[in-house]
């Protein structure tokens, strides 16, 4: 069983996920995991997911690759969701989507706007071609209101940034039943607009947190008992946004520490312990800024949106697993985050949004294959502004198929959410 995440805001609009081979999930960027457990192959249609070998390179045709969509579409399932009484369609009041590989299908977690005390956490389950599937609320009280998840072999764990800005962990068995919340030393501790970051290593969960301590980071059992924690900087004064990516036995964490700087980042075993001091790496940065990552074959892909002092651009650095650093592969242009993850075809799948014209800017939605020597062997760009097409939102962060959530428009008709699954066309 893997996790797949996948996040959605509000219905059908862009939002983010890293895939990361741990868990994930917040707005305009944000970090989705697929660790442990076992999946289904890759299928020809997004709605089926059956069994067969693990897909692999696609064949090259004068430099790029024979890649696209593959099958048909299916409807996205959260365009027809509840919402806590019972209305059918209220997509509107849906804010963050978690989606992830459960069993046979799929499993979904999300968070909703409700008025007073009432629930705002649900989960639902639906079949592997996202049919079926009855939403339930998954607390008894309102509190979500950013959320991640990791998997590991005998459940999940969903993370949570409450209304009133307090972390919490939430554990689930593989049925999305409510099992534990672990009891954390937080002195303090706050979220802010991010909810805490989660991986499962195949021996532990690593999570983070920032309270007067500084940046913290916990171990968790599978129980949600906690192991053991360490402050990672004492320099760390308000809450962070911190992500996890897991490839083989290692994982990388990266976080800005604070306003107008670059990103910092540490290689750590799958017990949680540093190889080398905090290192930053990258442009110096202003203003609100998201990032993701995936894992490469030498270590791991960071993609950096806009918001820097130097220049509108959106950067792709390699970190190897040694911790070294090689800075600006690729400069994307004024680039706004959605997804990023490894692609079972090779390489790392990014789906992002480009503006182009200053004041009166054109808006393209991306889709990239980036292999891993950083170069683009497939890529598709379509402007917003059209009244017919397909733009994607969002990636399904499934180890051994690409998901990719897409806007759809014919001549004629409102735009609405499909899931439509790429791969090899020879």
């Amino acid at each position: 069983m893997v996790s797949v995440a996948l996040l959605v805001g509000g219905c059908g609009s862009s939002a983010g996920v890293d895939s990361v081979g741990g868990a994930s999930g917040a707005t305009s960027g944000g970090s989705a995991q697929a660790s442990g457990g076992s999946v289904s192959a890759a299928s020809n249609t997004a709605g089926q997911g059956g069994a067969g070998a693990a897909p692999g390179l696609c064949k090259m045709v004068d430099g790029k690759a024979a890649y696209g969509p593959i099958g048909e579409s299916v409807p996205w399932p959260m365009e027809r969701v509840s919402d806590y009484s019972g209305n059918w369609g209220a997509c509107s009041l849906v804010e963050e989507t978690l989606a992830f590989r459960a069993g046979a299908g799929y499993a979904f977690v999300w968070c909703a706007q409700v008025d007073g005390n009432s629930p705002n956490l649900f989960s639902m389950t639906v079949a592997a071609s996202f049919e079926g599937g009855e939403p339930r609320p998954l607390l008894s009280k309102s509190s979500a209101a950013y959320l991640d998840v990791a998997s590991a072999p005998n459940g999940f764990v969903v993370t949570n940034c409450s209304s009133d800005y307090q972390p919490e962990w939430i554990f689930l068995n593989r049925e999305l039943d409510l099992v534990a919340a672990p009891e954390l030393g937080a002195q303090g501790a706050s979220c802010k607009f991010k909810a805490p970051s989660v991986v499962w290593t195949g021996q532990r969960y690593l999570t983070s947190f920032t309270d007067t301590r500084g940046l913290v980071l916990a171990s968790l059992d599978e129980q949600g008992t906690l192991i053991e924690e360490k402050v990672l900087s004492a320099e760390v004064h308000e809450p962070v946004w911190a992500r996890f990516s897991k490839n083989g036995d290692r994982v990388l964490l990266v976080f800005r520490q604070s306003p107008m700087t670059p990103l910092r980042f540490s290689v750590l075993d799958l017990q949680g312990t540093p190889f080398a001091e905090l290192q930053p790496f990258g442009p110096v940065l202003e203003g609100p800024s998201e990032f993701v990552i995936s894992p490469s074959r030498d270590g791991w892909w960071v993609v950096n949106d806009s918001a820097n002092a130097e220049r509108n651009t959106g950067l792709l650095t390699a970190i190897s697993r040694d911790g070294l650093v090689v800075p600006k592969i690729r400069d994307f242009g004024y680039l706004k985050l959605g997804a990023l993850k490894a692609s079972p075809y090779g390489g790392s799948l990014l789906v992002a949004s480009r503006s182009e014209g200053g004041q009166y800017a054109h808006s393209f939605a991306l889709t990239v294959l980036i292999d891993d020597d950083g170069e683009s062997v497939y890529s598709t760009e379509q402007d917003f502004a059209s009244k017919v097409g397909e733009w994607p939102l969002d990636v399904v962060a499934d180890q051994q198929r690409d998901l990719v959530v897409e806007w759809r428009a014919q001549e004629g008709s409102a735009r609405r959410t499909v899931v439509q699954e790429y791969g090899c066309l020879e």
